[in-house]
Parts: structure tokens; C-alpha cells; sequence
């Protein structure tokens, strides 16, 4: 799976859980196991293409902003 892929799965999974992308990634940080191992695969593809410092959402939404034109993002 590479960065879009991922980006895709987390989205549906965020729209399935009526969150945010944003909301969706702080509740896997904190939940790993009440989401899909898809989703779980998803994430850590993600994480690990997107930077390779401690995670941090604020950063990581900018990121994601510069490059994805994510829905609900400024």
C-alpha cells in the first residue's frame, strides 16, 4: 500500500465514523484497537510516509494541507 492508498482508506474510515481526518487520526493514536487492522495497516503506511519525527496532529494537518486537498480543510 503507498501514501495514496493509505490516505483513501483513512478517509472512508473517517467519513464511515462520522469524524474529521483529523479526529479519526488522534482516535487511532489513542484507540489502535477499536478500528480494522485495514485501517490500523493504513495508518502506519501513512505515519511513515508522511514524516519521520514524534507524531504530532497540528503538524501533521499542515502537512496534509501543502499537499492533499482533504475535505474541510482550510
Amino acid at each position: 500500500m503507498r501514501l495514496k492508498g493509505a490516505t483513501t482508506v483513512l478517509k472512508k474510515e473517517a467519513e464511515f465514523l462520522g469524524m474529521t481526518f483529523e479526529e479519526l487520526l488522534i482516535f487511532i493514536e489513542k484507540n489502535p484497537y477499536c478500528v480494522k487492522n485495514s485501517t490500523i495497516d493504513a495508518f502506519a503506511v501513512w505515519k511513515k510516509e508522511m514524516w519521520n519525527e514524534p507524531w504530532s496532529v497540528s503538524e501533521t494537518m499542515e502537512k496534509l494541507n501543502n499537499f492533499y486537498a482533504i475535505e474541510g480543510a482550510a
